[in-house]
């Protein structure tokens, strides 16, 4: 177990021992969270208090937002079945309120608009072609 000051963490079951000693001003999230639970967007190094991470990219820096890099490749796995597979695409509406979708795991995000774009038109062309259209041709 180790001490953080404000709790103690349990590293072999990835669990804080205690209560957050600030959890009755958060009621939405459970007394034994780790910064409400998204650690990639906040840190608590004390155990208190989630915060925003450090440090915030410079909006004209490479990658801000006024200069967006480039995305050299993009890897998706999953260790599920995909929603959208070529032999089974029989409820449209079904596959876009989806949770597992790609655009739905960067919602928030400028691509999230690009990605569903792609999984629309996607999904389209493979049901099209599935009933029998030739606008894949």
């Amino acid at each position: 177990m180790y001490d953080y000051g404000a709790r103690f963490y349990m590293p072999d079951i990835g669990r804080w021992g205690v209560l957050d000693p600030l959890s009755e001003l958060q009621f939405k999230y459970s007394p034994y969270s780790y910064v409400y639970g998204n650690p990639l967007r906040f840190n608590d190094p004390t155990g208190i208090n989630g915060q925003e991470g450090e440090p915030k990219l410079d909006p004209n820096a490479r990658g801000g937002d006024n200069n967006p890099a480039p995305i050299q490749e993009i890897v998706m796995t999953s260790t599920k079945p995909s929603s959208l597979s070529f032999m089974a695409i029989n409820n449209m509406n079904a596959y876009h309120a989806s949770e597992d979708r790609l655009a739905a795991g960067i919602r928030g995000s400028k691509v999230a608009l690009v990605t569903e774009k792609f999984e629309r038109n996607l999904a389209f062309t493979i049901g099209t072609f599935m009933m029998g259209g030739s606008n894949l041709l």
